[in-house]
């Protein structure tokens, strides 16, 4: 099987890549490298330095590919307030432009790398299923939800096969220090020599999933057929516990607490539906994956 992997240069899309070379899948990459890196590329792929906003058409022609992964996507939550225009284009309208080309071109499968703590805002129960009412608090949140959308109604239009990933809290190897999510930048300021700062009380909770293990969800998620699932660890872990942890591995020095409050003060996916109809579950604790990221 061909697949084509948007956003394979970046932090989840490279290891998305690396998981499906792993299971012995023809991969080919889309990446403008405005946030990816080249050197994340796995060198036995065919890489396209393209947008998902421009022409596509040649790439998907020489390509003939089965099946899209789309990871492309713009993901700072506090910058998607100030630029949310720039959101919904990249978002959703380069999502649809993915979308009409896979249409034109006969790709079969579409996997779509949404957010299941953005999409679901402030959760009315916990643990957050795939039924839980979706109400997103940010820009980001809700282009991604948008997207989702239009990925449903193109495949009722046209009778492509969609299935749609809802991640929890990725980290992992090769994120970004300053943009990436909280472990990232704890890593980032420990390493600088600064003082990690935590919001708020440090109460909050997140579900943090290893990124080799949500790599493996977008191969499981090829055989699937027209659903959505959460991905996650399937737990909630506060942030004082989390940094706690950083903190014995690094030797670090305390964290600095900040008056800023999280938008959403606990979150965490379940994660049943993914085992049962995908066979997926996350293998990698936090602490594993701690140690493998440091």
């Amino acid at each position: 099987m061909k697949v084509l992997v948007t956003g394979g240069a970046g932090f989840i899309g490279s290891h998305v890549v690396d998981a499906l070379i792993k299971n012995n899948y023809d991969v080919a990459v889309v990446d403008n490298l405005s946030n990816g890196k080249k050197e994340n590329i796995n060198p036995k792929v065919k890489f396209y330095k393209a947008d998902i906003l421009g022409d596509l058409s040649d790439i998907f022609k020489e390509g003939k590919f089965d099946a899209v992964i789309h990871n492309a996507a713009l993901i700072d939550v506090i910058e998607s307030k100030s630029k949310p225009e720039l959101y919904k284009r990249v978002n959703v309208q380069g999502t649809m432009n993915v979308l009409e080309c896979c249409r034109r071109f006969n790709v079969n499968k579409f996997v779509y790398a949404s957010s299941g703590g953005a999409i679901y805002g402030n959760p009315e129960y916990l643990p957050c299923d795939e039924e839980h009412p979706k109400n997103p608090v940010n820009p980001y949140g809700k282009t991604k939800l948008e997207a989702e959308n239009r990925i449903v109604e193109h495949s009722e239009r046209h009778g492509m096969d969609y299935t749609i990933l809802r991640f929890s809290n990725v980290y992992g190897p090769r994120q970004d220090l300053i943009k990436g999510g909280v472990i990232a930048k704890f890593i980032g300021m420990i390493q600088s020599d600064k003082r990690p700062i935590i919001f708020g009380d440090g109460k909050q909770t997140r579900d943090f999933i290893f990124a080799e293990d949500a790599a493996l969800a977008n191969v499981c998620a090829l055989k699937a057929k027209n659903m959505v699932f959460n991905i996650g660890f399937g737990s909630p872990t506060s942030i004082n516990e989390l940094y706690s942890k950083i903190k014995e591995l690094f030797n670090a020095s305390d964290a600095v607490n900040s008056d800023a409050v999280s938008e959403v003060k606990h979150t965490y996916l379940d994660i049943g539906l993914a085992r049962d109809k995908m066979g997926w579950g996350p293998k990698v604790s936090l602490v594993s994956g701690l140690k493998k990221t440091l």
